[in-house]
């Protein structure tokens, strides 16, 4: 069930043409020679292959490169994946091109001059294969036949570094494992075989764009500095369109495995992320409490304080009923409670009140405080005391009046050790945390104060990093939240997250600061500038590889002796000397290369400064969307199997309307409708998605969807 394919829209950067056009936005066609980088002195014994011939890649459907909707936009250094890698030659292999990757074996030596056409594309391109060549990341093997080593076992298919593997030494008699080269990352569009954070070339330089690597200084969305700035951009973004895809064709199980995944984790990540927010932006004084013990109990902590208030609670027996009135422990509200029970003529409670002016229907009017607490207190005649203590279920020991039911000393027949002064601040108390309360009598009250947990100890309170706020207790410590967002997504203002955060880049969000990124790298090749960065890089491509155009130059190389010179010690090891004459070039060349950069960035004459900053401000916002999407995915921590279930299948196309409708605007509809084919199936899946998104727009309006597909 094929109805999605992974097109490859989703870069649209550094992407090579044979007429060196670019659909983009071509940045002109670029003439130069694009040779093989030796590799350092680690592998020197190990034979290197000759450059690849760069032109013979086709798509799997026949087409050119980049002709096709599917394809434009795709490549971003491709004529890597059209040329032949460079690799040290393991196990009799061969090796060609410039990245490292196993070759056809036949030599090529291309005709090089000035304007050799041996590379015909644009100038990003040319600046991302340069800074590819010039990579110092580390090849890795895999292991062919295992063996045991001084450094211990290695099995079959395992990967590790080659210098590692090189550095093997024999385990007695053990033979030692055999290994062949292997891809540091494979992508969806091409295969890279040294490690991407090692083409750093141009990232200190005033326009890093111009060969495809993350800037160095690299901040984040709120301007501070990143120090795990990965190196080629081009690797990682094909690594993120790989991992949706599963492979570079398509695995529909795999796709939906990893969608599944993060969509469950960025729906239960944001949930954290909103929680850290709240604790950071509230204190324990926000909720009403001075500490957790009080926060976790809802403050029934402080009715726990001493004996004299919950003995006191006890013996008032049905009079607690007035707490969800707001106005419990007040001469007001006993009064009212005792009229409305039955109990107005005892004592002629209600005659006093109505001789009083105290209107009934306004009772708890402040002003008739005084005038209440004089009636109650009239009322002091045993035998009408015990009445009134019988019919309410009381049982204060030392009944002198009704007011008897407004304090916590008298009720209980205790000292008030409590956290209130009387019954009155109590009522206003806990009205505010429980207005609803359904207590029967202060037998019920109790045991459900009894029962609330505030064992709460010193290790608890310790979370808020015992420190203080302004005059409040922080919900938690800046340590803690620090520690809990290394498990959680990365953001702008660490803030929600949505799926494009994490697997993002194959649904082509990044195509309109990538397009804005070609448009002015293609307005600066038009500049005076253009050629020159053109034939800087054109030859510092020449150099590392060593290659000379004229009889003069090979005589050069030849007489040249590095500073310092090579020696041998003592021991009869080799001293390496300085660099070489094409090392030497190389440099001068980069040291060219980055000055001219400068000189362009701070020339302020016509367009110039508007080119400049329309490349980096479009190319930091590149760099940072798939830097946090990268990180993401990675501290996703996803286990990704391609196991084939009919009933995933059928789940998933059955929550296309949802992932449409997107409701919890994650980003559901973009990612898939992003990666939908222009096709009879990936339109259907566009009208299904549509549909969904459509109806959730009518419905909160109040139009009434039919006709649902």
């Amino acid at each position: 069930m094929n109805i999605l394919e992974l097109k490859r829209k989703a870069l649209g950067y550094h992407f090579l043409q044979e007429n060196g056009d670019n659909d983009t936005g071509s940045d002109g066609s670029v003439d130069s020679s694009v040779a093989s980088a030796a590799l350092d002195s680690g592998f020197g014994g190990w034979g290197i292959g000759s450059p690849g011939d760069l032109g013979g890649y086709s798509t799997t459907d026949g087409s050119i490169p980049g002709t096709t909707p599917a394809e434009i936009a795709a490549g971003m250094c491709l004529a890597a994946a059209y040329g032949n890698p460079t690799a040290p030659a393991l196990s009799g292999g061969d090796g060609g091109g410039y990245d490292g990757g196993p070759g056809t074996g036949v030599g090529f030596f291309p005709t090089i001059g000035p304007n050799s056409g041996v590379y015909s594309g644009s100038l990003s391109s040319l600046g991302n294969m340069v800074a590819m060549a010039l990579g110092t990341g580390e090849y890795q093997v895999k292991i062919v036949t295992a063996g045991t080593t001084t450094q211990g076992s290695f099995e079959v298919d395992q990967v590790l570094p080659a210098k590692t593997w090189a550095n093997l030494t024999p385990a007695g008699g053990a033979p030692l494992p055999t290994a062949v080269i292997a891809p540091y990352n494979v992508g969806y569009i091409r295969e890279y075989w040294k490690d991407p954070a090692g083409t750093t070339f141009g990232a200190n330089s005033a326009i890093p764009a111009l060969t495809g690597v993350f800037p160095d200084p690299f901040t984040n969305f709120g301007g501070v500095p990143i120090t795990d700035r990965p190196g080629n951009f081009v690797a990682y973004a094909d690594l993120q369109m790989q991992r949706l895809s599963g492979s570079n064709t398509w695995d529909n199980a795999h796709f939906m495995n990893v969608f599944n995944q993060a969509l469950g984790w960025v729906l239960t990540s944001n949930d954290y992320l909103a929680a850290l927010q709240n604790a950071q932006s509230n204190t324990l004084s926000n909720f009403g409490s001075a500490n957790y013990k009080d926060f976790v109990s809802q403050g029934f902590d402080k009715y726990q304080q001493g004996l004299a208030l919950r003995k006191a609670l006890t013996n008032v027996g049905t009079m607690v009923q007035v707490i969800p009135e707001g106005f419990f422990g007040t001469p007001n509200a006993v009064a009212k409670f005792l009229v409305d029970i039955g109990l107005g003529s005892v004592g002629n409670l209600s005659e006093k009140l109505y001789t009083a002016g105290v209107n009934f229907d306004d009772i708890y009017n402040p002003g008739y405080v005084n005038p209440i607490t004089n009636i109650l207190n009239t009322i002091t005649n045993q035998a009408d005391l015990v009445v009134i203590q019988d019919v309410v279920e009381s049982t204060i020991p030392k009944m002198f009046s009704p007011l008897a039911y407004t304090s916590i000393e008298i009720a209980s027949g205790l000292t008030n050790d409590s956290a209130f002064p009387n019954f009155a601040a109590f009522g206003r108390d806990i009205f505010q945390r429980a207005p609803g309360l359904s207590s029967l009598t202060g037998v019920s009250l109790v045991t459900l104060i009894d029962s609330v947990q505030t064992d709460i100890t010193a290790n608890v309170e310790a979370i808020t990093g015992n420190v203080t706020v302004g005059n409040s207790v922080p919900l938690l410590s800046q340590a803690i939240i620090d520690s809990l967002r290394t498990y959680l997504p990365l953001g702008a203002g660490n803030g929600p997250v949505s799926m494009l955060n994490v697997i993002g880049t194959g649904s082509g969000y990044l195509l309109d600061g990538i397009r804005a990124v070609n448009i002015a790298i293609s307005q600066l090749y038009a500049t005076d500038y253009g050629p020159r960065i053109r034939d800087i890089l054109t030859e510092i491509s020449r150099f590392q590889s060593g290659y000379a155009l004229t009889e003069a130059e090979v005589k050069a190389a030849a007489s040249f002796t590095p500073v310092p010179a090579p020696g041998v010690a003592a021991d009869g090891s080799v001293i390496p000397g300085g660099l070489g004459y094409y090392g030497t070039q190389v440099e001068a060349k980069k040291t060219e290369y980055l000055n001219l950069l400068s000189a362009i960035a701070a020339d302020t004459t016509g367009e110039i400064p508007v080119i400049v900053s329309q490349i980096n401000e479009n190319w930091l916002w590149c760099c940072r969307n798939l830097y946090y999407e990268m990180r993401n995915y990675n501290r996703a921590n996803f286990t990704i199997t391609s196991f084939n279930d009919n009933s995933q299948y059928l789940s998933f196309v059955s929550s296309l309307p949802s992932y449409g409708a997107d409701p919890q605007n994650i980003g559901t509809d973009y990612l898939l409708y992003g990666i939908c084919l222009p096709n009879e199936a990936g339109d259907t899946v566009k009208a299904v998605l549509g549909q969904g998104k459509t109806n959730q727009i009518l419905g909160e309006n109040g139009v009434l969807v039919k006709n649902i597909i």
